[in-house]
């Protein structure tokens, strides 16, 4: 996992999930830090903090998360800013990743919430739009005026698939939850990544047989390219309750196997 020289932040690329791991080991920072701040930059982008990681409450200057904003394929730099009650710097750490090795396909992201991440295949994509705002207008006995003032936000449609009655339900918990979803692909890109309102879903069945028959489902998205909702996420770290309780067979064994609570936290 690469980690900044002083030993304060890591950070890894889960190739699986298509998000950065970040990992601040509180006990190397070099007074007390209550409230941490990351940030990434990567090239061709602006600096932006980590959506669960701005200003965040980190009780001993420890923190456990992940960024699932992070661009594919690309070289990322984080840095981390641990500061007191009162907002003031103590130090700050930095360390770069390349997020490189998901599988190629289309992503599908709630911001802030990585557990509802889809990998979905797509099936075809519909004529991109941009309308341009303002129009001609016509004097009498005269000639046409053309006036402008900007272009309306790009709106395509595409079609994606999912072949398995799990990757159906996934797809719906996810569009259940959420409908401004952060969409990428790896190189090239046939969607241009970023965020998009879906106005509507509509799903078919190519077969017309049930689902347990024949799972493979087409659904339809209606989108417009917008900005990054605003809005804190929720943490994840990639251990669950499940998880523990698939690895150890005892309580005892948990214990013997992690000395904290924040090792339980990491996946031991």
């Amino acid at each position: 996992m690469p980690t900044s020289p002083d030993g304060i932040l890591e950070a890894e690329f889960e190739a699986s999930q298509n998000l950065v791991r970040l990992v601040v080991d509180g006990g190397m920072w070099p007074a007390p830090v209550s409230r941490l701040m990351i940030t990434r930059s990567s090239p061709g982008a602006p600096t932006e903090p980590v959506r669960t990681a701005n200003n965040a409450a980190a009780a001993g200057g420890w923190f456990l998360g992940s960024d699932d904003a992070a661009p594919m394929d690309a070289s990322c730099t984080y840095t981390a800013t641990g500061m007191t009650d009162w907002g003031e710097p103590v130090a700050t750490a930095s360390v770069v990743v390349q997020t490189t090795g998901a599988e190629w396909g289309l992503w599908l992201k709630a911001p802030g919430r990585p557990q509802l991440t889809c990998l979905v295949t797509l099936r075809s994509i519909g004529d991109r739009d941009t309308p341009t705002q303002g129009g001609v207008y016509q004097v009498p006995d005269g000639d046409a005026i053309p006036q402008w003032s900007g272009v309306d936000a790009e709106s395509l449609t595409i079609e994606v698939a999912t072949d398995t009655q799990a990757a159906t339900a996934r797809l719906d918990a996810l569009l259940r939850a959420e409908r401004v979803l952060l969409i990428q692909s790896g190189q090239p890109e046939e969607i241009r990544s970023g965020y998009y309102f879906v106005t509507k879903v509509p799903r078919s069945n190519p077969a017309q047989l049930r689902s347990d028959e024949e799972p493979y489902r087409v659904t339809t998205f209606d989108l417009t390219r917008t900005t990054a909702p605003v809005g804190e996420g929720q943490g994840f770290t990639g251990t669950t309750y499940e998880t523990v309780r698939q690895t150890y067979p005892t309580y005892g064994a948990l214990r013997d196997a992690n000395a904290t609570f924040f090792d339980v936290l990491e996946g031991g």
